[in-house]
């Protein structure tokens, strides 16, 4: 029995190695991410990001911040505010058409209608400003792989409501448009290298920031602005306004629409679509405050309605949000559903517009089971090294029954 014994562990550790040799050369020993270095810029804090073991949905919500990271390959979403009105403090992040939450020890409070958007030169996401419960915030943020950190800029806008922060491609730099809580005075600021800085005064006349929305448009060498309100029910509320940002001044284009979009009122969400080479916009209200899922597409100067090309689009909603990701397409994701005034209902679909609308299918909480356990960045997978053991002992069985294989004789057989 010893003897046998030993002829099998004489067979089967060289076995074992040989496996063990050939799985490193082909998978590599399981590790973490690694993450780089942060950019130099003066910061509050600093925290190390980590990843959800299983993939969810965002809860439902409206207002929330969301931008692309092409370092990352991730949408990056942020907050927002749920049905009952009360802020979210929630960051998630979607690839490969799943959502998957961030674990942050340090992150912004939670908040809404925050500005959101990418910066090449930080090489990151920036977070400005929004709304709590009860409160304005005026701070800066950035995300980047090594998670959420607060900036220190040497000043910053005011508190701001009606925040519209995108990236300018042709200057190279983020600009923030927005109006003060309480007087509605328009701002106009910009963010270059952690440093901001007050244009209102240079940039001529400003758009009206409430409730309009702000794209990056480098067809047009500048920015979009479309929407701007009286308030609902009026006349004249709806004031469907159209303004490009190019050479540092505004300039007013609405008299030179042949067709102006059927939500006037704003509230929408558009951002540039680089296959149609130009902005595409989705939803908003109408002057009767009612939601839309029209599909428009701003290019050469011109509004054109894409409704009746795109197929069945998503349902009516506004304050959502609409990202471009290379090579997937124009995202977006839940808003709110209802007319202003009713009761909120909110959704939390995600939905891709490629050649038409697309619903994408996410792996629901419901149906994922257990709890979110994150695994910090630069730590091991639990999970891989378990599956990376099991191979490495099938690999084994498999080379023990291969140098074994076929069984000697065990003497001879009945009859001879």
């Amino acid at each position: 029995m010893a003897r046998s014994c030993c002829r099998c562990c004489s067979v089967l550790l060289p076995a074992l190695l040989v496996a063990v040799v050939m799985m490193v050369i082909l998978t590599g020993v399981p590790t973490g991410r690694a993450v780089g270095p942060l950019p130099a810029v003066t910061h509050a804090a600093t925290e190390s990001r980590g990843r959800a073991a299983t993939e969810f949905v965002p809860t439902p919500r409206q207002s929330y911040g969301m931008a692309y990271d092409p370092l990352l390959r991730e949408l990056v979403l942020f907050g927002g505010e749920d049905s009952s009105n009360t802020p979210l403090g929630d960051t998630w992040v979607y690839s490969h058409g799943n959502w998957s939450p961030v674990a942050s020890s340090v992150s912004p409070a939670a908040r809404f209608a925050d500005g959101i958007a990418y910066d090449p030169a930080l090489g990151g996401v920036i977070l400005f400003g929004g709304a709590g419960s009860g409160t304005f915030f005026n701070d800066t943020w950035l995300f980047s792989d090594a998670g959420w950190e607060q900036l220190a800029p040497a000043q910053s806008p005011p508190l701001t409501s009606s925040i519209n922060l995108v990236y300018d491609s042709t200057s190279g730099t983020l600009l923030l448009l927005g109006s003060l809580p309480v007087t509605h005075a328009l701002i106009f600021w910009e963010f270059t290298r952690n440093t901001w800085t007050n244009i209102t005064k240079t940039a001529g006349t400003l758009p009206p920031a409430v409730w309009g929305n702000l794209a990056d448009d480098p067809a047009a060498h500048g920015l979009l602005f479309y929407g701007g309100t009286n308030g609902c029910f009026d006349p004249e509320g709806g004031l469907a306004l159209t303004w490009i940002y190019a050479n540092g001044a505004w300039t007013n284009v609405t008299q030179d629409q042949s067709l102006t979009p059927v939500n006037p009122m704003g509230v929408t969400t558009m951002g540039y679509d680089p296959t149609r080479d130009g902005v595409v916009m989705f939803s908003g209200l109408t002057l009767d405050c009612l939601e839309t899922d029209a599909t428009y597409l701003f290019a050469d100067g011109q509004w054109t309605n894409l409704t009746s090309t795109v197929g069945h689009p998503p349902p009516p909603r506004w304050n959502s949000r609409l990202v471009n990701v290379p090579g997937v397409g124009d995202i977006i994701f839940s808003g709110n559903e209802n007319p202003v005034g009713g009761v909120n209902s909110f959704g939390n679909d995600t939905w891709v517009l490629g050649s038409t609308w697309a619903n994408v299918p996410i792996v629901s909480e419901s149906s994922g089971g257990g709890g979110l356990t994150a695994t910090s960045v630069g730590s091991t997978d639990l999970t891989g090294v378990a599956v990376w053991v099991i191979v490495v002992v099938g690999a084994a069985v498999a080379v023990v029954i291969f140098l074994r294989w076929p069984p000697p004789p065990r003497g001879p057989s009945r009859g001879h």
